[in-house]
């Protein structure tokens, strides 16, 4: 494949990412505007959003700051072995804490409510420790990244089944938890199948990676316009009690 093909498949996915980042402010602006309506599930996911996208925003700065400023990061950079890899534990700790803590919240009447919240402490604790010994300052890792990967589809899945099993007098498109549960499962389907087959198709079909990376970014998209019809949906949750979930 010619480098001008690879090059342009590349700048295609950047721009992808920054766009989907970008995207992430919609969730919040909704959240705050309705927060007054926000129970104590949409502020926990309201928190997920605002850490996110905090960590994505800290991301875009620290590549910012080495492309413009490289002699000072330089120390670090060799500490780092000049990857972004050192982030990843920030993103897997959110998604164990605060989806972990969300959907254990939504399900209080669910027998198996206290070992998803006990499963995702455990997972912080296993994630950090896994950090250390496979050095995740500097390399990708295999256990926090895998365990994320398929947590972040298992949990949103197991709460779309178990909704499907209610009838709570809400419609789907406007109860909050069902439109969350669908903007988190529908772009980590799509991450869990790259990252499985990833490395083969990045070192091999580079562009087709490209393509099915920004396909995610896109239906990532869509979940942040599905988090922000939720938050702005959050008065409904009035007529779903917790029991009743």
């Amino acid at each position: 494949m010619e480098d001008s093909t690879i090059i342009s498949c590349n700048l295609n996915l950047i721009l992808s990412a920054k766009i989907t980042i970008f995207t992430m402010v919609i969730p919040i602006i909704s959240a705050i505007i309705n927060f007054s309506s926000l129970n104590k599930a949409l502020k926990l996911f309201f928190g997920y959003c605002m850490v996110n996208f905090s960590i994505n925003c800290l991301e875009l700065l620290y590549t910012y700051g080495v492309d413009n400023y490289t002699s000072f990061f330089r120390p670090w950079l060799v500490i780092t072995d000049y990857s972004l890899n050192f982030l990843l534990i920030l993103y897997q700790l959110t998604t164990f804490l605060f989806l972990g803590w969300f959907f254990s919240t939504l399900l209080s009447s669910f027998k198996y409510k206290t070992w998803i919240w006990r499963l995702s402490i455990l997972l912080c604790i296993t994630a950090v420790i896994a950090y250390i010994i496979e050095q995740g300052w500097k390399n990708y890792g295999v256990f926090g990244p895998t365990v994320e990967a398929i947590y972040s589809v298992v949990i949103p899945l197991l709460f779309l089944w178990y909704l499907s099993r209610k009838t709570l007098g809400v419609p789907l498109l406007k109860n909050p938890y069902f439109l969350i549960s669908l903007g988190l499962a529908m772009p980590n389907l799509i991450g869990l199948f790259l990252f499985f087959i990833g490395d083969s198709l990045h070192a091999n079909y580079f562009c087709l990676f490209a393509r099915l990376s920004i396909a995610k970014n896109c239906i990532m998209t869509i979940g942040q316009f599905l988090f922000a019809l939720a938050f702005w949906r959050a008065h409904f949750t009035k007529y779903i009690p917790p029991t009743a979930i």
